[in-house]
C-alpha cells in the first residue's frame, strides 16, 4: 500500500513557488505607470511604507489666489482712497510750506547765546524786530503795520490766546527795543518765551 504522506520539501521551497512569491513582494513589484500630474504619496521609494497606499494619489492643492480686485466697487473703492491720500498729501505740503517762516524764526532763538545782564548782546534787541516780521508774514502789512504800544500787545493776545504780552509781559518788548536799561534775566526768559509760544502757535489769517 502506497504511504499517502507527502514528500518533505527541502527548506528553500518549490523554485517555482518561491519566483512566484518574489514576483508579488512589494520590493519587486514593477511600477505602475504614473498619469501626467500624479505626484506618489511616498517620496522614499518602492517598497517603503505601507504597501496598501500606492494607489493613493495627493489631492492637488488649490489655485493661487489672485491678487486684482474684482468687481467695480473695488476699484471705485480703490479710486476714493486714492483721492482722499493725495488731497492729505497736497494739503500737508502746502502747510508746510506756508510755515517756513515758523521755522526759520523759531531756529534764530534758538540760536541765540546765553543773556548776561552785565553784557547783554545786541541779537537781543532784534526780538522785537523779529516779532514783527513773524506778524506781517502771517497777516500781513495793511493789519499789522499801524499796531503799537498796548495796541501791538492785545492783537499779539488775540492771535495766539496763550501769550500775555498785555499782561505779565506789558512793556517788555517796548524796553527791549528803545530803552537803554537792560532787561534782568528774569525778565528776560519770560519774553523770550511769550515770544517763542506766539511764533510757534499763533493763527494765521488765512486760516
Amino acid at each position: 500500500m502506497a504511504s499517502l504522506r507527502r514528500p518533505v520539501q527541502p527548506p528553500g521551497g518549490h523554485p517555482a513557488h518561491d519566483q512566484d512569491r518574489r514576483h508579488h513582494h512589494p520590493a519587486d513589484r514593477p511600477p505602475a505607470p504614473r498619469q501626467p500630474g500624479d505626484r506618489p504619496l511616498n517620496r522614499f521609494g518602492l517598497g517603503w511604507g505601507n504597501p496598501k497606499l500606492d494607489p493613493f494619489v495627493e489631492t492637488p492643492p488649490p489655485p493661487e489666489l489672485a491678487w486684482q480686485l474684482h468687481g467695480y466697487g473695488w476699484w471705485v473703492l480703490a479710486l476714493c482712497l486714492a483721492a482722499v491720500t493725495a488731497r492729505w498729501a497736497r494739503n500737508s505740503y502746502l502747510r508746510y510750506r506756508a510755515n517756513r517762516y515758523r521755522r526759520q524764526a523759531l531756529a534764530w532763538l534758538d540760536a541765540l547765546p546765553p543773556y548776561r545782564v552785565a553784557s547783554p548782546r545786541p541779537e537781543y534787541a532784534r526780538v522785537p524786530a523779529l516779532l514783527r516780521k513773524v506778524a506781517l508774514c502771517s497777516d500781513g502789512r495793511r493789519e499789522v503795520a499801524p499796531l503799537s504800544g498796548r495796541d501791538w500787545e492785545a492783537w499779539l493776545d488775540s492771535r495766539c490766546p496763550g501769550c500775555d504780552f498785555a499782561g505779565r509781559a506789558h512793556g517788555l518788548l517796548y524796553r527791549l527795543a528803545y530803552m537803554p536799561d537792560p532787561l534782568s534775566e528774569i525778565e528776560m526768559t519770560q519774553l523770550l518765551g511769550q515770544v517763542r509760544n506766539w511764533v510757534r502757535d499763533h493763527r494765521r489769517r488765512d486760516v
